[in-house]
């Protein structure tokens, strides 16, 4: 029986990123070092701001990952590891994990990894390989994910400038309409302003009279 468990935590692990690479011998022995931790609907994993004191392998069920503000951010399914990257930076949480469904995962503690790794230089030298691997390829499609942003605001662009080019045409428009003539072809402000203007001689002229 505990063969077969044995043989299944391989497989297992051999499909998560952080230790794909390990021989069975270095598998077993991160098998000794887990232990199961299971997690109830809206149980909290990992809350952020905390410290990072374990990571997780989710075997079973749902976690839901959410800002510090609450707001959702990711789902997590299985296989997966949680925390990992906390462990080995010593950084704080980042980030909060709840369970959505019921959940089961193995838990391995910081305390115990460091000491794998002490006892096992050549798994520590597999896993930090392939952690480094993993976080190249999460730059790299972040960076993918920001030029495609970067195009779709380009685009975005154009079609403002394309829609506000013909409302701009039609203020040119009218104001190369042709201003408004007096009878005698003069422009009407003109021809009001020399209106007045003659009417203010004729009151010069007619001041002595009076």
């Amino acid at each position: 029986m505990m063969r077969e468990s044995a043989n299944k935590f391989i497989k297992i692990i051999s499909k998560i990123p952080m230790f794909q690479g390990l021989t069975p011998s270095q598998a077993l022995e991160v098998l000794k070092a887990v232990e199961p931790k299971a997690f109830a609907p809206k149980q909290t994993v990992c809350e952020a701001g905390s410290k990072s004191t374990e990571m997780y392998i989710l075997l079973v069920g749902q976690l839901a990952v959410r800002s510090r503000d609450g707001m959702p951010l990711a789902t997590i399914d299985p296989i997966v590891t949680v925390g990992e990257m906390g462990l080995i930076t010593g950084h704080a949480r980042s980030a909060t994990v709840v369970a959505v469904k019921p959940s089961n995962a193995l838990m391995l503690s910081k305390m115990k990894f460091e000491v794998l790794l002490r006892k096992s230089p050549d798994l520590g030298l597999t896993i930090y390989r392939n952690v480094i691997l993993t976080l190249t390829d999460r730059i790299s499609e972040n960076n993918r994910l920001l030029s495609s942003y970067q195009r779709q605001l380009e685009s975005l662009k154009h079609q403002l400038v394309e829609e506000q080019a013909p409302e701009s045409g039609d203020q040119e428009e009218e104001s190369d309409q042709p201003a408004e003539t007096a009878p005698d072809g003069s422009p009407v402000q003109e021809a009001a302003g020399q209106e007045a203007k003659g009417e203010g001689e004729e009151k010069k002229v007619l001041s002595p009279e009076s």
